[in-house]
């Protein structure tokens, strides 16, 4: 009797398990708050490197946020871009200017969640009013993505969809398998204010991405001829000094810090979006001077993680634990990388 009570409880179990699996937890309505993202478009093997801002699509488009997106993903170049969007739960999607901390304010697109947890979103440039002909309305952009809701809506990614005659460069490469040169992260965050305070102490930045080598450049802002492009993996360190500057750490005998650490500003807004023009600490020193042109990354700033010691979970007031995160982008007329940032 106790064997059949056993096998009848694992049958029991097992057809729970296997239902559980066949369902999907996530539903429109779990995709719900402020959600960081990263959206990162990386080049075919080969290609001329156009900087960003510029575009083979003539449609108009708004100098927004969303604009600036859309535009991009319609576009099929090499692109990235980080910033914050708001999904209601209902279906809608919003955005806020940089001065708004706690909901989106201007409804920019529509999303549904469907029972596999893909999700399909549409999003319209909204703030788009140049009318190119008299008499008739502004024409609003749009841009179509789909993609696959993770954690229940936790973590979002998202692409464009693939078609052998697609206009933005996505087209099938290997068939039965969804293979795209866009990415977009979208993490739910807790909706908090920041500011340059933020920000304090070093960090490790990891990236990846592509460098475009052997390319004849007359400046790092013109476009490319021809170019090769490398796959690169990016190491880096700054130091944040609380007050909007990235400092150069001492570095000890022995150490290869030199070759990875930066300085530079940084911006932070309410939203937790933000800014660093970073260039080459090329001293010892903290009076180091950067020799080499700016480089400018855009962030968003994610809730603290705390990590595990060597025995448990736990953190200290102060400690890295309640240091927030970063997930950066970068693109330039040589190189387009995307990554993480994390306290150390």
């Amino acid at each position: 009797m106790k064997k059949l009570l056993i096998l009848s409880v694992a049958l029991s179990l097992g057809a729970t398990f296997a239902a559980a699996q066949a369902t999907c937890t996530a539903t429109t309505a779990s995709v719900n708050g402020s959600y960081t993202y990263t959206a990162t478009e990386f080049p075919f093997g080969t290609a001329v490197v156009t900087p960003p801002g510029t575009t083979t699509n003539q449609q108009p488009y708004s100098s927004t946020q969303v604009g600036t997106l859309i535009q991009a993903l319609n576009g099929g170049g090499i692109f990235s871009s980080a910033n914050v969007l708001y999904f209601d739960g209902a279906g809608h999607i919003s955005i806020a200017a940089s001065s708004a901390s706690f909901m989106g304010t201007s409804v920019v697109g529509t999303y549904t969640v469907n029972g596999d947890c893909t999700i399909s979103v549409t999003l319209t440039d909204v703030f788009n009013t140049t009318v190119v002909t008299a008499g008739v309305p502004a024409t609003q952009a749009t841009a179509t993505l789909i993609g696959l809701v993770l954690g229940g809506g936790t973590e979002l990614y998202l692409s464009v969809p693939q078609s052998a005659t697609s206009t933005n460069g996505n087209m099938p490469l290997v068939p039965g398998e969804f293979a795209t040169r866009l990415s977009i992260e979208l993490i739910r965050t807790p909706t908090y204010g920041c500011s340059v305070a933020s920000l304090t102490g070093s960090y490790g930045l990891i990236g990846r991405g592509f460098l475009a080598v052997s390319a004849t450049i007359a400046t790092l802002t013109a476009p490319a001829t021809s170019a090769t492009l490398q796959p690169v993996n990016v190491f880096g360190v700054v130091t944040f000094d609380g007050g909007g500057n990235v400092i150069p750490q001492i570095v000890p005998s022995g150490s290869p810090l030199g070759s990875f650490q930066y300085k530079g500003t940084y911006t932070v807004n309410l939203n937790c979006t933000g800014t660093m023009t970073l260039g080459p600490a090329t001293s010892t020193t903290t009076t180091t001077t950067t020799t080499a042109t700016a480089l400018t990354v855009n962030f968003v700033l994610t809730p603290p993680i705390t990590y595990p010691t060597t025995s448990a979970y736990s953190a200290s007031p102060g400690g890295n634990a309640f240091r927030p995160g970063i997930e950066f982008t970068l693109t330039s007329a040589l190189e387009t990388l995307s990554g993480f940032g994390i306290a150390q």
